[in-house]
């Protein structure tokens, strides 16, 4: 028997056939998921010629992040995406990561709040 832990969705008996189909389970031990490690959100405000905005993220190596902005009037954009809603505005920005840190990187204007998650690093 190989021990694990496992969460199941509402409704799904874990220790019954239905807990070993992954689409059932939120989350296994058995599969390599995300450890996030750090979560949080910048409030970026980069004039017209842009600019960029880092956080630190303590990790020991370059671990992945994933990230969202949510511009004034409710509208959200993933990295490298256009600014979007009744008309398309050129808007897009970057998701950077490094030893040290994440950047929020711009080469127009960006204003709005970047909701940020880091992941653990690899070999941590």
């Amino acid at each position: 028997m190989v021990q694990a832990i496992k969460v199941s969705k509402q409704g799904v008996d874990v220790l019954g056939t239905a807990g070993t189909v992954p689409n059932n389970l939120i989350f296994d031990s058995n599969y390599n998921t995300f450890k996030i490690v750090k979560e949080g959100y910048a409030t970026v405000n980069h004039g017209t010629s842009g600019g960029t905005t880092s956080i630190a993220h303590s990790q020991s190596g370059v671990p992945s992040a994933y990230a969202f902005v949510k511009y004034s009037d409710g509208l959200v954009a993933l990295p490298e995406e256009g600014r979007k809603g009744t008309k398309v505005v050129f808007s897009a920005w970057q998701l950077e990561v490094d030893g040290t840190n994440i950047h929020f990187c711009s080469r127009v204007s960006l204003a709005g709040t970047i909701k940020y998650y880091i992941f653990e690093a690899p070999g941590k």
